[in-house]
């Protein structure tokens, strides 16, 4: 125990944020830009990391840095003290969005990352200085991510996220059906459940485990989908659609921007898939910090306003109608 404190007294802390920087860019080159420093600079840090920590902490691997084990078990300790101590070092103080340069982290699956283009837009409008990082979840109970990685917000699913977490619900996702416009399966504008059933789908697979509510919802109706192609990502699958016959399933809300780019139709699912409610955590340490009050009211209303779109705001006959969101309740508090 000795020992360990005689190391950190004598290391520089500051390496500590070079090392927490360069663990998330996995590049010299990055990690210099986002600090503001020179390459050689950076490489000078991490020679001296090594040294003290008697590691090689990262290793190049083609263009990248990949972390040792050492420097693994690390990053996620490492990411939470920092951003405790950051916030430890604000709590209290005011916070003034046009000259802050806070770097906030969401946790959010890439569908729900969808969401977030009209806030970067409020924020380059009422905070220039303020950043966003954008980190998927890890797990399927991704709530539990917020402590250990030092996220400052959650977006997901409704979920049971106990006492230790604040959650605010923000509207509700439902689902659709795209396909491009002139597809052979579209009789009358509509989708019927014969050809939902016969023409291939794209399938997304995500890194988090857990069942597929799509899949879920097509076995209650006694339906067996073909799957045309397998996806990684939301954000591919609207591609996919638009150049083939394939069919896509998704919550109409987080695509409706990918629309009329990309030349697709949105038509009503002709099997029942349940809505999905969707909510904003984060950690009751940071309730009363401003500045995460201040992202908490923009956010919430940057996405309920997407998801409970006004009557006049509608789209056409030709379109799916827009998500059947709930109203904004205020948090469990």
């Amino acid at each position: 125990m000795h020992d360990g404190l005689s190391q950190i007294e004598s290391m520089d802390l500051n390496l500590l944020w070079v090392l927490h920087v360069l663990l998330d860019e996995g590049s010299v080159t990055g990690a210099a830009q986002r600090l503001g420093r020179t390459p050689s600079a950076v490489s000078h840090a991490l020679s001296r990391l090594r040294e003290a920590l008697d590691d090689p902490l990262l290793v190049r691997s083609g263009n990248r840095l990949v972390p040792s084990p050492r420097a693994l078990a690390l990053q996620d300790p490492l990411a939470r003290v920092l951003a405790d101590l950051q916030r430890a070092i604000t709590s209290g103080s005011s916070f003034e969005p046009a000259t802050s340069t806070r770097r906030f982290t969401i946790i959010a699956p890439d569908v729900l990352g969808l969401l977030l283009g009209g806030l970067l837009r409020d924020l380059r409008a009422r905070a220039p200085g303020v950043s966003l990082e954008l980190k998927p979840p890890r797990t399927s109970r991704p709530w539990e991510e917020l402590a250990a990685v030092g996220g400052d917000l959650l977006l997901a699913p409704l979920p049971d996220a106990g006492d230790a977490l604040m959650t605010r619900r923000l509207g509700t996702l439902a689902h659709a059906v795209l396909l491009r416009a002139d597809h052979p399966a579209l009789v009358d504008g509509q989708l019927s459940k014969e050809a939902y059933a016969r023409v291939p789908h794209v399938f997304v697979r995500t890194a988090t485990p857990g069942p597929s509510l799509v899949g879920q919802a097509l076995a209650a109706a006694g339906i067996s989908r073909t799957v045309g192609v397998v996806v990684p990502s939301f954000v591919l699958a609207p591609v996919m659609v638009a150049d083939t016959d394939l069919l896509f399933t998704a919550p109409e809300p987080l695509v409706r921007s990918l629309v009329d780019r990309l030349g697709l139709v949105v038509v009503p699912a002709p099997v029942p898939i349940p809505d999905v409610p969707v909510a904003m955590v984060w950690h009751r340490r940071v309730q009363e910090d401003p500045g995460h009050r201040w992202l908490r009211g923009l956010l919430a209303d940057r996405v309920a306003a997407w998801l409970n779109p006004p009557p006049t705001d509608r789209p056409d006959a030709r379109s799916y109608p827009r998500s059947r969101g709930a109203a904004v309740r205020p948090p469990h508090e």
